[in-house]
């Protein structure tokens, strides 16, 4: 039955189809000198590497993008202090180092991230933190209305999307009130 299917699939896209995909792909794979696959495109003949959400080669054609970028929460036991994602300067978050030579493409892993792409810090230098630490008193209306004294938004003490019962999740900052 299934080999019944896959000839009925081949007659039905012909017997070029996945020369013709091939062709149609706006890059092609590659081996350098040292074994490592290099993504090339095929216009440029350059790398390709993703760029934040996009997938582009060094000179910029756009090939292709992926649906979402990694995204990280802060945990509850560090909600004042989350550790974040900064993406690698050196090799633009993709974890290659892309150079010539003798006018063939090779790629090596990022000296800088170690082929990461990124580093994960503290939100907060431990000065800002230890500011962030220092609980501010809060004038809470009638309504449940406040105004953060640390970043000055407003919001409702009753709100968890904001307010974490001690800290102000916008901007880190401690604060207490009598409710």
């Amino acid at each position: 039955m299934r080999h019944l299917l896959q000839h009925l699939i081949k007659d039905m896209t012909g017997p070029g189809h996945d020369e013709a995909m091939e062709k149609a792909r706006p890059s092609k794979t590659i081996k350098d000198r040292y074994g490592n696959e290099i993504e090339i495109c095929k216009k440029c003949r350059v790398p390709v590497r993703l760029q934040d959400t996009a997938i582009k080669c060094m000179n910029g054609c756009l090939l292709g993008c992926i649906d979402c970028a990694p995204n990280e929460f802060p945990s509850p036991s560090n909600s004042y202090n989350p550790w974040v994602r900064n993406t690698c300067q050196a090799c633009g978050g993709d974890g290659n180092e892309f150079f010539q030579e003798e006018g063939e493409w090779c790629v090596k892993s990022c000296d800088t991230c170690q082929g990461k792409g990124s580093f994960v810090v503290k939100k907060h230098s431990e000065a800002e933190a230890a500011s962030l630490s220092q609980p501010l008193p809060l004038d809470v209306d009638d309504k449940g209305w406040t105004r953060c004294p640390g970043c000055n938004f407003r919001f409702m003490v009753t709100d968890p999307n904001v307010w974490q019962g001690d800290r102000h999740k916008r901007c880190s900052q401690r604060l207490t009130y009598k409710s």
